[in-house]
């Protein structure tokens, strides 16, 4: 007997998960609408394209993030150099032995890698944070629960704030 048939253009991706439930996705409209469904089963929320003031407000506080981000990127290159300059100098010292060169380039590794994760996580959490802000802003539909991964994505508030710029307004 043959397989029944999808119903699924070939080429097209399917929007469902393996349990048949929409999976989390996002569309742009072009009246300036952003629909997205979060969470399992997702949810459908909608953000209506913000007026001047609150398109303003959404701007200010993305480039308040993105300053902040600035700021944390710099200590964290100060953070990299030092640490450089601390693994040279234990080349360069020769009254340790091999195994403590070893056991203190360990510790200056584990130093770099913990500073990485934590600026990794503060950057997400400032991203996450403008993300809420637009949802308790703008939704319809209330604040998702938890953000999906895809609110970590600053480029992508960029792209969904040219969407609001760019949109054209909604037929009368």
């Amino acid at each position: 007997e043959d397989a029944p048939m999808s119903d699924t253009p070939v080429g097209a991706e399917d929007d469902t998960d393996a349990d048949d439930q929409p999976g989390e996705q996002i569309s742009l409209v072009k009246t300036g609408l952003v629909r997205a469904w979060i969470g399992h089963p997702a949810k459908r929320y909608r953000l209506p394209r913000p007026f001047f003031g609150e398109l303003k407000q959404l701007r200010l506080a993305l480039e308040a993030v993105q300053d902040e981000i600035a700021e944390k990127q710099v200590k964290l290159m100060e953070l990299a150099e030092q640490i450089e300059t601390e693994a040279a100098e234990l080349d360069s010292d020769e009254t340790l032995t091999a195994r403590q060169r070893d056991a203190r380039l360990r510790r200056l590794r584990q130093r770099d890698r913990k500073a990485s994760r934590e600026h990794i996580d503060a950057v997400d959490d400032l991203h996450v944070g403008w993300w809420r802000q637009v949802f308790e802003m703008l939704s319809v539909d209330g604040v998702p629960d938890d953000m999906p991964a895809w609110a970590t994505d600053g480029t992508f508030a960029q792209r969904i704030m040219q969407h609001w710029r760019q949109a054209p307004l909604a037929p009368g």
